[in-house]
């Protein structure tokens, strides 16, 4: 499992039976925009729910680019410029495949003769964690025990790719990984936080999770 969090005041577990049906759970533009100073008045682009888009699809992000700035621009055609693509990839997804398609495409759609080059290459595996078990049944019992309330599956864009190799390794093994994330964490952000509410949670859970699991039938 990528991370366990809570959202709403809710624990919940990331990796939901929604992902498994290929579909995530509803997620509408206004909502996932209510802090960023965009108009959500106009249609976006793509088909599908957000919630899909970012969780159970394919995904295309520029999260970085290398061009003149503002101050130093000329009236001129730039001799080069470079961006930073990430490609999110689902956990049924090989991310070796994907990348391959992306730089096709955009050779294809360079203009002008335009040359492209790529470098810098970073792959990485999704992962969809499994529902059931004796250790997420333990989990499950802990987080109850720990938020007052039982816990629910939610969807999550991203990976850890160590995750998915882990897996291949150790077949057999169960994979749970913790994080203290509320709903307004901002998780990577530069203004990333945590309530010590929700840490404190969280550690409580991973003491009452091993108790559970060492009690539990096997």
């Amino acid at each position: 499992m990528k991370s366990i969090n809570r959202l709403a005041s809710t624990p919940t577990l990331a990796g939901s039976p929604a992902r498994q049906t290929g579909r995530a759970p509803s997620l509408t533009m206004r909502s996932a925009l209510r802090w960023v100073p965009l108009d959500c008045s106009f249609a976006y682009p793509a088909s599908g729910s957000l919630a899909d888009r970012l969780w159970a699809s394919y995904a295309i992000t520029v999260t970085g680019l290398d061009v003149p700035t503002v101050s130093g621009a000329i009236n001129a055609v730039q001799p080069v410029a470079r961006a930073r693509v990430t490609i999110r990839v689902p956990p049924a997804g090989d991310p070796k495949t994907t990348t391959e398609a992306v730089v096709a495409f955009l050779r294809q759609v360079a203009p002008w003769g335009v040359r492209v080059s790529f470098n810098d290459h970073v792959l990485g595996s999704g992962f969809l964690a499994d529902t059931g078990g004796v250790a997420r049944s333990a989990l499950n019992r802990a987080m109850e025990r720990a938020y007052g309330r039982s816990p629910r599956d939610v969807g999550a864009g991203g990976s850890i790719p160590l995750v998915s190799t882990l897996v291949r390794q150790f077949p057999a093994a169960s994979i749970l990984l913790f994080g203290a994330e509320d709903d307004d964490a901002s998780i990577h952000a530069p203004n990333e936080r945590v309530v010590i509410d929700e840490l404190r949670r969280t550690i409580t859970t991973e003491a009452l999770f091993l108790q559970e699991y060492g009690s539990a039938p096997f």
